[in-house]
């Protein structure tokens, strides 16, 4: 099919040409008719000089004609012509595609001012804005709970979201959050001790705290599926979630964000201080500013150990180095007699309490994550280098950082730097903290999506947009069901059809495993029943049906956690009642529901994360592919669009995850969820020569990345790290083939072999160029430099223009459909492409 599409295209270009070239002929002759005649002359001409034209080596897209367009009929569909207005945003045809895919993609809408910063953040603040406007016109007489609880959340929100609040508002909510810090907390630093100040109570008091607020200290856990039995539900407790990546406080380039963290935190315990008429007393010093210093570069320096003794993200995709099972009860697996000076069982007593089942203490694995940390934890302790005093501090301070967004200590300042360091400028200080809420879980559980930070909040729209964003973190399923009931008539339809894409793309990768000449029979059967085995969630959870009023009913048994929040007078209240029934229904409730299949109850079946996230993702332990109904609406998908435009978009998406469930960390599971043939250093669905051949084709794709140094082009700009940002470059890439040949196998199973019709306005490319067009589109992303550099220090994903270009090198069907020339940038020799998830 692609050699007769990429036949049709050439002839397309040679009639073209032979049409210009006839144009162009006929222009001279009609000039030459019609010229005035020339006087003789008597002059000697000099001689003629041909001048030298280098012509370029790479292909350029043929110039637009009325006579010169792809093989096949422009539709006038409006559906099609929406799917062209989208893409006509970007296409900059003055740029080469064999060279530069992305700007070719991507640069009218870079350039034009009036568009979003990107084009995946504008899909989720249209949805936010519709379920701002839903909100705002939800008749309370008539509402179901959860449209109560969502809509009192989310006013409150936007009244106290307005601007940075003047001095008298700024007391008032400083007192809200006081008032639950001494109930939860204390703070000895400005003279408000604990009554019991053992061991035993600290702990009680970080669960307790992690609980109500999301605020954790040293450790941090969550209950999901056993990955040994997925009839049960374990605990993993994990090493502490940091405040920033771990090189800032390793790396010594970071030092002055490490001091601006510093200086962010001694200004809020200067205003927390005058706002609660307290000033820090400690031993060392009788003056409270040297006090409050002291104790905030203590704070940087602890977080400095903590990172030093924690393992780095690339050291914990080891699953059977990551499960360590112990037990409650006394046994020679007591956690208690392994780490004989850290209290976990009064941390996890407080985090669980009212959660836990009958047999929790003999039936329940605690698994332990990072075994080293906890041993140097513990050590820690036995050591008294740090005492009850200074970690109850320290959990103070957090709870304060945390909850910064409402009291806003410490926000005039940091207001003040941001305008001196202007708008493109990355954020520092503690307008960079991950709150700890964002930094708990694992996998899509991980609540790894932070808001924007309410200081940057300025216009009406930016407000509902943000709060809107908060209920989705801490409130999903009430604004989830709201814009799936609501706001998608379209619903069952697209489910059905995002369905069947999806059963192309597994039955496209499963094809593509078997062209692998380095997986043996038995790694090849193990891969095929990871597929045949794989959840798909698509859309929204089933317990949503049928949208009546049984399903409200469901919906609002489920917002039980919450139900509070429809009493609630302030933001803090709601704030709490949110964060503290997210941790009880979304991390704890499971431990009791160990038989659900289906149901708001389910194991293997969860959902994880709202329906109106513009997101997608895969489970390993659940083996379970999860797309958001949000994540199928435009830019990147609509029902009407040509299919070429769904597949590149959902489709590509759908690759892309499903991509996951065979990378380094999703092969270590099998179809069942469980992890798969363990040996003493690792669990694995490939025997160990299979392992090689994944090892050599992932060594590729990460020398790839850092030998070409995408995305530098000139200056100091660095370049993406080819190691830390593997596991997302090889989804894309095999993520993107199984889209594409699933794409081809619709036009043959569906349209016998008939390509699509044209997109008007984009005559010139064919369905498949329209496929890649999609694909380029998506990453649009505008970035200054400075946030440039601080993805590439920080983030898992390589940029955009890396997430273009560099996929689409190794991908030659990318090269052959928009006849490029073999050995052009985005269209090498098959010697220099990394053949991913493909054997030729």
């Amino acid at each position: 099919m692609s050699k007769i599409l990429g036949f049709n295209l050439a002839f397309a270009l040679v009639t073209c040409g032979i049409a210009i070239a006839s144009l162009v002929f006929n222009i001279l002759i009609f000039t030459q008719v019609n010229a005035p005649p020339v006087e003789p002359s008597t002059t000697v001409s000099p001689p003629i000089t041909i001048p030298t034209v280098t012509v370029p080596t790479t292909s350029l897209p043929p110039p637009i004609l009325p006579e010169c367009k792809a093989p096949g009929k422009v539709s006038t569909d409006p559906g099609w012509k929406s799917a062209a207005d989208q893409l006509l945003r970007g296409i900059d045809r003055s740029i080469d595609p064999c060279t530069d895919f992305y700007t070719y993609s991507c640069q009218s809408f870079l350039s034009d001012d009036t568009n979003p910063s990107s084009v995946a953040g504008e899909s989720q603040t249209k949805i936010n804005l519709e379920i701002a406007d839903y909100l705002d016109n939800v008749d309370v007489k008539k509402a179901s709970d959860y449209e109560l609880i969502a809509k009192n959340a989310y006013q409150l929100c936007s009244a106290s979201s307005i601007e940075l609040p003047t001095v008298g508002m700024l007391k008032g909510r400083v007192e809200e959050v006081q008032t639950d810090l001494l109930d939860f907390i204390q703070f000895p630093l400005f003279g408000f001790a604990s009554k019991d100040a053992s061991r035993e109570a600290l702990f009680a008091k970080i669960g307790r705290t992690e609980r109500q607020f999301l605020t954790s200290i040293l450790l941090g856990s969550g209950a999901s599926v056993d990955y040994k039995d997925n009839k049960k539900v374990a605990i993993y407790i994990d090493q502490a979630g940091l405040s920033y990546p771990r090189d800032h406080y390793v790396l010594p380039n970071f030092i002055s964000d490490m001091q601006d963290y510093a200086n962010d935190l001694a200004e809020l315990l200067r205003e927390y201080s005058t706002m609660i008429s307290k000033k820090a007393a400690c031993a060392s010093h009788d003056n409270s500013e040297d006090c409050i210093v002291e104790f905030t570069q203590w704070v940087v320096k602890f977080e400095i150990q903590i990172a030093l003794a924690s393992w780095d993200n690339s050291e914990m995709r080891n699953m059977k180095l990551q499960y360590n099972p112990f037990k409650m009860a006394p046994g020679p697996d007591n956690i208690r007699d392994i780490f004989k000076s850290l209290p976990i069982d009064s941390y996890l007593k407080a985090l669980t309490d009212g959660m836990r089942p009958d047999d929790f203490d003999t039936n329940t694995n605690i698994v332990i994550g990072q075994p080293s940390y906890f041993m140097w934890l513990d050590a820690l302790l036995d050591s008294e280098a740090v005492n009850n005093e200074q970690l109850t501090n320290y959990l103070a301070l957090m709870f304060l950082a945390d909850t910064a967004d409402y009291h806003y200590l410490g926000s005039f300042g940091r207001s003040k730097r941001r305008a001196a360091d202007g708008p493109d400028a990355p954020l520092r200080g503690l307008d960079a903290r991950l709150p700890s809420g964002i930094r708990k879980g694992r996998g899509a559980r991980k609540l790894n999506y932070k808001p924007t930070p309410a200081v940057l909040v300025q216009t009406p729209d930016s407000i509902r947009h943000y709060c809107v964003e908060m209920l989705l973190v801490y409130l999903p399923y009430a604004p989830g069901y709201i814009y799936v009931k609501n706001m998608r008539e379209d619903k069952r339809d697209v489910q059905e059809d995002v369905k069947k894409q999806t059963n192309r793309i597994v039955a496209a990768f499963s094809d593509m495993i078997d062209t692998l000449d380095w997986m043996d029979a038995a790694g090849k059967e193990n891969a095929h029943a990871k597929s045949r085995e794989l959840l798909q969630n698509i859309g929204w959870p089933d317990w949503f049906e049928p949208f009546d009023g049984v399903s409200d009913a469901t919906v609002d048994k489920y917002h039980e956690d919450y139900v509070s929040i429809k009493d609630s007078t302030t933001y803090w209240q709601a704030s709490k009642v949110m964060k503290g029934g997210l941790e009880t229904r979304e991390f704890w409730r499971m431990l009791k529901q160990t038989d659900k299949t289906t149901g708001p109850e389910s194991i293997r079946g969860n959902f994880l994360q709202s329906p109106a996230m513009v997101n997608a993702w895969y489970q390993p332990e659940r083996n379970s592919i999860t797309f958001p109904l949000a994540n199928m609406a435009p830019p990147y998908y609509s029902l009407d669009w040509p299919q070429a435009y769904r597949y590149a978009g959902q489709g590509g998406t759908a690759g892309h995850e499903l991509t996951h469930g065979y990378d380094d960390e999703g092969t270590q599971f099998g179809p069942d969820g469980m992890l798969s043939d363990c040996d003493f250093t690792h669990c694995s669905i490939m025997d160990d020569k299979s392992r090689e051949g994944f090892s050599d084709m992932a060594q590729c794709v990460i020398q790839q990345f850092n030998l070409q140094c995408c995305p530098v082009k000139t200056g100091n700009v660095r370049c993406a790290n080819g190691a830390n940002t593997q596991g997302e470059n090889i989804a894309d890439i095999g993520g993107q083939q199984a889209a594409y040949r699933a794409y081809q196998a619709y036009i043959n199973e569906e349209r016998n072999g008939q390509p699509e019709d044209l997109l008007p306005g984009l005559e010139d490319l064919s369905p498949n160029q329209v496929f890649w067009l999609s694909y380029g589109f998506s990453w649009c992303s505008k970035k200054s430099e400075k946030s440039l550099v601080s993805q590439l220090e920080n983030d898992a994903h390589a940029p955009s223009i890396c997430r273009v270009n560099q996929v689409l090198q190794d991908i030659q069907e990318f090269g052959k459909d928009f006849v490029c020339k073999q050995g052009s940038v985005l269209y090498p020799k098959d010697e220099d492409r990394c053949n991913v998830w493909v054997g030729f």
